[in-house]
């Protein structure tokens, strides 16, 4: 007829609704001021370049979503401080650091007339790894002196670091890095000694009065 308005049909109108829902979806999809849900914005579309410095902090992480992919152990013992014992067997073993089975201890004591810090490996379980400036033990060879580090062995086949004094008054320093294998269990860090002999001209400064040794040693590692 003439004249007449024809009327859009029910298929056309569906789909201008459906667009315009489109459309504006993403204003739907924030329903409060300031306020994004987890659903609300696409996978990886904020990354570093969008944070600004020190805006994702300790407080902002929830417990456990940091995993080992993401950070590392990280350990120090702090200084530790002895007299020299009378002999190598005599001295006590002066435990810096421990993982699992493995374990970074420090002796001091005389020999002959000199001082000597030492630092080394031991494990409580058989099959261990070392490199060290002091020695390395990868398996390759027969043991006990070039296969692992195991349970009650000498323990100057794994010796990570010394220093060692000349004759009273005297001082030496020694670190050295190291690192430590025991099934998963991993150590890497850096080993440092120095021992003193007799009253020096500089002063007693950090040892302390008489014959002594100052270890320290830190790891970072994972298992």
């Amino acid at each position: 007829m003439k004249g007449s308005i024809r009327r859009p049909s029910p298929a056309l109108i569906v789909s201008v609704i459906a667009l315009v829902a489109a459309l504006t979806g993403t204003a739907v999809g924030l329903p409060g001021k300031k306020n994004i849900d987890r659903n609300d914005l696409r996978k990886n579309v904020v990354g570093l370049k969008h944070l600004r410095n020190g805006a994702v902090g300790i407080k902002e992480l929830r417990a456990n979503s940091v995993g080992n992919s993401e950070s590392r152990l990280f350990k120090s013992s702090g200084l530790v401080k002895t007299s020299a014992a009378g002999s190598q067997a005599a001295a006590p073993r002066l435990t810096l650091l421990q993982r699992g089975p493995l374990v970074i201890y420090g002796k001091c004591f005389v020999d002959a007339a000199n001082i000597r810090a030492e630092i080394y490996l031991r494990t409580t379980a058989p099959g261990a790894l070392l490199d060290s400036d002091g020695d390395d033990e990868d398996g390759g060879g027969a043991e006990p002196l070039d296969g692992y580090v195991n349970p009650g062995e000498d323990e100057e086949q794994h010796e990570i670091t010394t220093a060692v004094t000349g004759a009273a008054p005297d001082a030496d320093g020694d670190s050295e890095q190291f690192s430590a294998v025991r099934g998963g269990t991993v150590l890497t860090g850096n080993a440092a000694a120095w021992a003193k002999n007799g009253a020096l001209a500089a002063g007693d400064g950090p040892y302390g009065g008489g014959n002594r040794c100052i270890f320290h040693a830190n790891y970072g590692g994972i298992g």
